[in-house]
């Protein structure tokens, strides 16, 4: 059996006590010292130095360090007992750190991604820091900057919706630092990244509607600009009308919505976003009256939308027809029609991708996973005006 990596670094500070290099009263190198030298994680560093510790060889004080305390006599009675304060299994060997960062998550995305992550990681004896950046690039900056310095051996990340990237993110490109992209990618950052198929779940969508009959379709989202899965879903939407020969109104795109993002969710101006929000998807309606049906790219505006058709006196699905992606809430009315994306795979393969970095392996660039179209009771085959 190889011998793991905490005993390692604990006989390498043992031995330079011995040889005279460390004397009682030298500090003893950082856990962050010794994770550099020795390419572990801090969780590994920090085991060696707290058996020195529980051996009375060092003192640990927080804040200052470890200092040498004790120059042992017999270093071979005390590396034979060294069993006897942590027995080594496979799984200690394995131990690693790592973060998880998003903007956020709810109950309508991201909340079952989360928690699988964590129980993936739970099973593999792998410890998680978990952070939220509510959609601020300098907050996620900071976060990648900290997970760093605590040590963490990867980080799995929802990156903040924008065209520019933080400092942070581009410098743990250039080190080549394993870490891998879930939900969405990053245009020009050569990283891995796992999720579901924008482009064609959004064709499946659109299909679904023209097949109803439905030809006077808007697709309703937020500003596309830095939101891969929001590119690829209003892509989605054009593809179906090309390869259904039909022609796309390009009136009928509302791409301006504000209030689903993460960084004016959690803002104090929230209500007054959503207001503006409802005036404009009440004056978008009002000024084309011949449309039947919306694509509409997140569920939080799919709610907005069902709001302003019931002030309209509008009803689905015999006034409109409306499909979505994502809907937690399959028990209210109506229950709609939506595309269904798999957080449990996408979870776990981010995780998969993410070892096989840490294992040195070669991983593919992207993979999508798959995702089901869920009919509910929000479509119904077209009723000319």
């Amino acid at each position: 059996m190889n011998t793991p990596l905490y005993e390692k670094i604990y006989t390498y500070i043992l031995e330079k006590i011995q040889d005279g290099d460390l004397n009682k009263g030298n500090r003893v190198p950082s856990e962050k010292e010794l994770a550099e030298k020795f390419n572990v994680s801090r969780i590994t560093s920090k085991k060696a130095l707290d058996i020195l510790a529980e051996k009375k060889i060092i003192e640990r004080i927080r804040g200052k360090g470890s200092f040498v305390t004790t120059v042992p006599p017999v270093p071979d009675e005390l590396n034979h007992n060294l069993k006897d304060v942590f027995i080594p299994t496979s799984e200690e060997d394995e131990m690693r750190l790592v973060g998880l960062i998003l903007p956020d998550f709810s109950e309508y995305f991201g909340l079952n991604f989360v928690k699988t992550v964590e129980k993936v990681c739970s099973k593999l004896n792998i410890h998680l820091l978990i952070k939220r950046t509510y959609g601020l690039i300098e907050e996620e900056e900071k976060t990648i900057t900290s997970m760093l310095q605590l040590g963490v051996d990867g980080l799995i990340m929802i990156p903040v919706n924008g065209e520019h990237y933080n400092n942070a993110l581009l410098k743990i490109v250039l080190s080549d630092f394993p870490f891998v992209l879930a939900d969405r990618f990053l245009k020009g950052i050569p990283a891995s990244s796992v999720s579901t198929d924008n482009t064609l779940a959004s064709q499946q969508l659109t299909d679904y509607l023209i097949s109803l009959g439905h030809e006077k379709i808007a697709i309703i989202s937020p500003p596309p600009e830095g939101i891969s899965a929001i590119e690829e879903r209003i892509n989605g939407f054009h593809i179906a009308f090309s390869r259904q020969g039909l022609k796309l109104n390009p009136d009928y795109m509302l791409t301006n919505l504000m209030s689903s993002l993460p960084l004016n969710v959690h803002s104090e101006q929230l209500k007054q976003i959503k207001e503006e929000d409802l005036d404009k998807i009440k004056r978008f309606i009002l000024q084309h009256p011949e449309l039947t049906a919306f694509v509409v790219c997140e569920y939080d505006l799919v709610l907005l939308l069902s709001l302003i058709l019931k002030d309209l006196g509008k009803k689905i699905p015999e006034d409109y027809s409306v499909v979505c992606f994502d809907n937690p809430y399959t028990n209210l009315e109506p229950k709609f029609t939506y595309i269904k994306q798999n957080e449990e795979i996408m979870a776990e393969k981010a995780v998969d991708l993410l070892l096989a970095k840490l294992n040195g392996e070669s991983v593919p660039q992207h993979i999508y996973i798959e995702f089901d179209l869920v009919k509910g009771a929000s479509t119904s085959s077209i009723q000319y005006k």
